[in-house]
Formats: structure tokens, sequence, C-alpha cells
């Protein structure tokens, strides 16, 4: 559900977002979320990139 949510606010399908996620954590060497069968749930790493996100002036 957060892969297609987020893929429609992207113009993206679920599984470019899922693929997209998965070489960021590959390229940060953390897991930014925590994946089951049935909940997906921010890691503190994942919390910490989104509040830097946030925190960031824009240019």
């Amino acid at each position: 559900m957060l892969h297609r949510r987020g893929g429609r606010r992207l113009g993206m399908s679920a599984a470019s977002v899922s693929k997209a996620l998965t070489r960021l954590e590959e390229g940060a060497g953390v897991r930014l979320l925590h994946r089951s069968t049935h909940a997906r749930a921010l890691t503190e790493a994942g919390e910490a990139l989104i509040v830097s996100k946030r925190t960031r002036p824009r240019r």
C-alpha cells in the first residue's frame, strides 16, 4: 500500500518505487523501512532521513 500510494504521488508504479527505495537503501548502507507482509514502518534511519529533508532549506 505504501509503495502504491507513493507511486501515485510520484507518477510511478509501485514496483518502480520499491526498486528505487531498495537502491537508495543499498547506496546508503542502511534499511529505511521495516517490512513485513502486513505493515511497513520507518526505521530510525528512515525517520532521520525524513527529518533532515523537512528541515533542510530549499534552494
